[in-house]
């Protein structure tokens, strides 16, 4: 018989209060309104334990009609706002509408605010329930949009709720892990210590308080050694790492003995083996990775088959085996023959993991890839790392914010550059080896641009199944619900949860295969064929670079092929070092004047460098090489993901590559297509910004010059003058040109919150993926670095100002490698759109002309200082001073 929490029967209860709301007389209103209420709460809580959208939907609808009939002097109305705030927030996380979770936070705070005018002597709780319930909301929302702000508030509101709670309130102690995790979850943003501090002697109390045989006891242990590890990652002391294995051995102590033989003791031994797996990795103790395995095992013992942490427990076993090959001497057949065991094949794997988190999955095939790869097994390790590329489609973009989704890829950055070595180490083709490398970048970028075409396209097309499509993608990326009706776990509830995910997921191949029948849809989530990447280099070559510690190769795509180079020369070791001087750290770019030769010297053996090894044997194999110079220099792209992407390929050598093509650079092939169909004729509509005087720098820039020779290129500019951050977005709508003279800002820790400086702070790369501009054509931005990526982890996702321009839809976009003068931009900025003009009027090519208008405008700078182009056709050297 199935339950709702309580002894009843749930088919009874329902069909008892719904015969109780016919059988209510009209004239009765207010006893309808309480009736139907309560099914709505009931609907509530069997959405939460059943998931079903049918009740969700049900009662929203109702509760919507029982707020617009409730007096506003009703002390019911705090329960009733409450339910919808919560039925709102329910559908957010399903369909992630902002409106839904702003209206539900409203909701919240309108329940709060009647509590606190109804409690009475004889229940303090009310009040400190509801501002927990709105805390809860707060934190939800910071978790989606990334705002921390609403973490701050749901911390605040959580604390006031436990002020005013008594004691002998029986959630007390679970609102207080909860708050706890919040502290936590700031932490992680902020990396302020005091909070996890706080979070950790918070616990603590609360353990030492619970009796010992409180069914939450183990998951409040186990939470609490997870946050021992928080602060042995951040501040490296072994006693926290002790500290956490024995919090979390204590959880399955007393999970055995409170729930015998329940299948969520899998948990807590898979959650051990990851503690393990951390310190052996740390120590290189072969007693820590025993450990490790035996734990991982347990957890496989306990977990049936299908269950998502088994994912994990799979994932700890894959670093037993790195961690013998790393540290044993000679690695015996039994130890690779139980390494291949867990592996063989990609589909075995894939079937032993279906049901974990796409993002957990992902981390265990890179494990069982990087294991192979260790085996010498190329062919093998290739398919193991497309496997888990494949999975990158099925993440849920609205289930992670921009910060969270950045700290995982980060963690598992590289794919495709690992799986396009393996596949031409192991005899594939330099197609294979693309597309594989191509799939594996850009990640980020490219799931944004995914969510405006292929998504946005489905739900023009047909709403219903974007509905369907978007409920099961975020059923299948949730933590799998194993909780029976009356809130337990048992062995029958988690098969049964499995089973329901099993569907799930089948039901999302069906659903994707069903989208891909419709008309412009049948490349739906999928990667980019042979054919569409050549299309793309149909107004001139694409080059691609892949370098890795074991070899470095360039990629050449034309409209008749794709082929490889390998680069001998182009040693990763040797492009750290390069990439660190000029983007690490204090670069060679920025010093005194009277370090610019010593700094000017570095600069030109780094780019000397990078054509002899890298530019040199690409443009050589292109057929670009040539002694006199073309009517027209040949146009070429250079795909920018990867640590190759943070050279300045455009300037490479003395005899350099601006001699000899126009260069314009993309950080993906996909995002070379989306700005391609966003290419409209170019209209003079032009937007101006400008920022003299920026808060937080002492010098003025020297604007006046380059706005107004900016300006005289056009009829009826606007200037935005010292502007805010709403003031650009809102102007940005109706501009074709976007022309910026301001401060830029790079952040290696946070890529997404570097940005533009106005006056009330920066237009973040965050705020642009968020816009989505028609009009857009030409993004000038005259300001300092905004094409440079600091951040090591996310090199494969080139994240910075200028790509961020792309996204909204600017096509074009002009952007600086390192801190540009004032004097050089007040000349070339001018210069181009001079040039740009001069090409609209002989009707050029879009793309040709800003491409060309930009490399003329830099030329007539080297021409200014004497470093002249032949008038001859004979190829002259660029100019020495690269700095200053």
């Amino acid at each position: 018989m199935p339950y709702l929490g309580f002894q009843c029967d749930e088919k009874a209860l329902f069909e008892a209060i719904s015969k109780a709301i016919t059988l209510t007389p009209e004239d009765k209103g207010d006893h309808l309104l309480r009736r139907q209420s309560k099914l709505n709460v009931l609907l509530e809580k069997r959405f939460v334990l059943k998931g079903k959208m049918e009740d969700l939907k049900t009662a929203l609808q109702s509760a919507e009609i029982i707020m617009e009939l409730t007096p506003k002097d009703d002390p019911v109305l705090a329960y009733r706002l409450t339910n919808l705030a919560n039925l709102l927030a329910f559908r957010f996380e399903r369909e992630g509408s902002a409106d839904d979770i702003d209206k539900a936070i409203e909701c919240g705070e309108e329940a709060v605010k009647i509590a606190s005018q109804i409690k009475s002597k004889d229940d303090d709780t009310l009040e400190g329930r509801l501002l927990h319930n709105l805390a809860v909301k707060f934190e939800l929302r910071s978790q989606y949009t990334g705002r921390l702000a609403d973490l701050d508030e749901a911390i605040s509101k959580s604390g006031q709720a436990l002020k005013i709670l008594s004691r002998r309130c029986p959630d007390r102690l679970l609102y207080i892990s909860a708050r706890g995790n919040m502290l936590a979850s700031r932490f992680q943003r902020t990396r302020k210590l005091r909070d996890l501090n706080e979070t950790i002697g918070t616990m603590e109390k609360v353990a030492a308080e619970i009796h010992k045989n409180e069914p939450i006891r183990p998951k409040l242990l186990d939470n609490l050694g997870n946050r021992y590890l928080d602060r042995y990652q951040y501040t490296g002391d072994a006693a926290d790492l002790g500290k956490a294995i024995e919090k979390s051995k204590d959880a399955l102590r007393f999970q055995d003995a409170i729930f015998p033989r329940n299948p969520d003791s899998g948990k807590y031994t898979t959650s051990l083996a990851k503690k393990y797996a951390i310190r052996a990795k740390k120590t290189g103790s072969s007693w820590d990775a025993f450990q490790m395995q035996t734990y991982a095992e347990a957890g496989l013992k306990h977990l049936p088959e299908g269950h998502p942490n088994r994912a994990e427990a799979l994932e700890y076993l894959g670093d037993v085996a790195m961690f013998r090959y790393e540290h044993e001497a000679h690695v015996t057949p039994e130890v690779r023959e139980k390494s291949n065991d867990l592996m063989k094949g990609p589909r075995k794997a894939n079937a032993r993991l279906k049901n974990g988190r796409p993002l957990t999955r992902i981390g265990i095939f890179k494990k069982l890839g990087d294991i192979q790869m260790y085996n010498v097994e190329g062919k093998l390790a290739a398919q193991i790392f497309t496997s888990a590329i494949n999975l990158w489609p099925r993440l849920n973009l609205h289930a992670l914010n921009r910060e969270d989704v950045e700290f995982v890829i980060g963690k598992l950055s590289g794919l495709g550059s690992l799986a396009s070595l393996c596949i031409l180490e192991g005899g594939g083709s330099a197609k294979e080896a693309l597309l594989a490398l191509e799939n594996g970048r850009g990640i980020i970028a490219g799931l944004v641009i995914s969510s405006r075409s292929d998504i946005s396209r489905l739900k023009q097309t047909n709403e219903q199944l974007y509905n369907r499509y978007m409920e099961l993608r975020n059923a299948v990326s949730s933590p799998l619900s194993s909780r029976d009706e009356s809130g337990n776990t048992t062995n029958d509830s988690i098969a049964t949860a499995i089973s329901r995910r099993d569907q799930d997921l089948l039901d999302l191949e069906r659903v994707e295969k069903e989208i891909r029948s419709l008309k412009d849809l049948s490349h739906f989530h999928t990667s980019q064929s042979v054919a569409e990447l050549m299309r793309l280099a149909q107004f001139g070559p694409i080059v691609c670079f892949n370098a890795t510690e074991r070899a470095s190769t360039a990629f050449m795509v034309t409209t008749s092929g794709i082929r490889s180079v390998l680069l001998p020369g182009l040693k990763y070791e040797d492009l750290q070092t390069h990439v660190s001087l000029l983007v690490r750290g204090r670069s060679i770019t920025i010093g005194k004047s009277s370090d610019t030769d010593r700094r000017n010297e570095k600069l030109r053996i780094i780019l000397g460098w990078l054509w002899r090894e890298a530019v040199e044997p690409v443009l050589s194999a292109l057929g670009l090489i040539s002694f006199k110079t073309p009517a027209r220099l040949p146009r070429l792209w250079w795909v920018t993901c990867g640590l190759m992407g943070l050279l300045p390929l455009h300037a490479a050598g003395r005899e350099n590559t601006l001699s000899h093509v126009m260069s314009s650079y993309i950080p993906t092939f996909k995002a070379l297509a989306y700005a391609r169909q966003r290419v409209k004729p170019l209209s003079r509509k032009l937007l101006v910004v400008s920022m003299p005087n920026t808060p937080g720098f002492k010098s003025p820039l020297r604007v006046e010059k380059e706005v107004k020779e900016v300006k005289a290129h056009f009829d009826s500019p606007v200037l935005l003058n010292s502007p805010s951050r709403e003031e650009v977005r809102e102007s940005l709508k109706s501009a074709n040109i976007a022309h910026f003279i301001c401060h830029g800002t790079s952040e290696a820790f946070n890529p997404s919150n570097s940005g533009l400086v106005l006056t009330d702070g920066r237009l973040t790369v965050r705020d642009l993926a968020a816009l989505s501009l028609d009009q857009a054509q030409i993004a000038y931005l005259s300001a300092c670095s905004t094409a440079d990526n600091k951040t090591r982890d996310l090199v494969d996702e080139s994240i910075h100002i200028a790509s961020a321009f792309n996204l909204p839809g600017f096509p074009h976009v002009v952007g600086t490698f390192w801190p540009a003068s004032n004097k050089i931009a007040e000349n070339v900025a001018p210069k181009f759109y001079e040039i740009l003009n001069e090409g609209l009027q002989k009707e050029e090519n879009n793309s040709d002309v800003v491409a060309r208008a930009l490399q003329e405008a830099v030329k007539s700078l080297w021409c200014s200082n004497n470093e002249k182009i032949g008038a001859s056709g004979e190829r002259n050297i660029s100019s020495d001073n690269v700095i200053g």
